[in-house]
């Protein structure tokens, strides 16, 4: 006689103890979401070079942060019904862990960043230096950062970070507040962004301004778009 064997039930994570759903979320959230604060700190560390093709990549692994919430509310529609309610359970604990690992993971990298950029404003003060030299013994600033070299420079100097490595200069006076020059460094975060340090000698720097908010470093400002 052959007796039939039933079936092995299919384990899922949705068919797991909640206790183990939730210390897989926590482990999968905390893998996959590593490179928002990765990201964020090798755009400002002093190694290696290159990364701004990086930094494009940082919204598209904050999507899920965006989404999830909307998926939760949704979810909670099937409570009603009786046969769905583990799911949202579920769904709506690791969905709620998921989504606060990402957010203290992106928040963590704005302490690094703004002690990066705080570096870059000490590090930057031969540049201001030379600048503010020239000025005073010809009467004008310099037209371009190349006018500074020999006499004032060796060479123009990198910011030292990877992701934005170099610095750009404007005498546009209408543009900067009535400065008569400015040093300033593209910092965009994402695709579509334009964050910007930037260093004014009179330092009169507004509270918004130069496309975004103004957020003081140093005798810099970073505007965040």
């Amino acid at each position: 006689m052959s007796s039939d064997q039933p079936p092995i039930p299919t384990v899922t994570f949705w068919t797991q103890p909640l206790s183990v759903q939730v210390r897989r979320t926590l482990l999968w959230a905390s893998l996959i979401q590593s490179p928002l604060l990765l990201l964020q700190c090798y755009a400002v560390s002093g190694i290696g070079h290159g990364g701004a093709g990086l930094m494009v990549l940082l919204p598209f692994l904050a999507l899920p942060l965006i989404g999830l919430p909307v998926v939760c509310a949704a979810s909670l529609l099937l409570l009603p019904f009786r046969k769905f309610r583990p799911t949202v359970r579920t769904l709506v604990i690791c969905g709620t862990l998921y989504f606060f690992i990402g957010v203290i993971l992106l928040r963590l990298g704005e302490p690094i960043r703004n002690h990066a950029f705080d570096n870059l404003a000490l590090r930057s003060k031969p540049l201001v230096a030379a600048i503010t030299q020239f000025t005073q013994d010809t009467g004008s600033p310099p037209t371009a950062l190349q006018d500074l070299i020999p006499r004032y420079l060796p060479a123009i100097p990198a910011t030292g970070m990877p992701a934005y490595p170099n610095y750009d200069y404007s005498t546009e006076s209408d543009r900067w507040e009535g400065n008569p020059w400015a040093v300033y460094v593209h910092t965009p975060v994402g695709l579509i962004n334009w964050d910007m340090f930037i260093y004014l000698p009179l330092q009169n720097y507004p509270r918004a301004g130069f496309g975004g908010g103004l957020q003081l470093i140093g005798d810099w400002a970073y505007v965040h778009e």
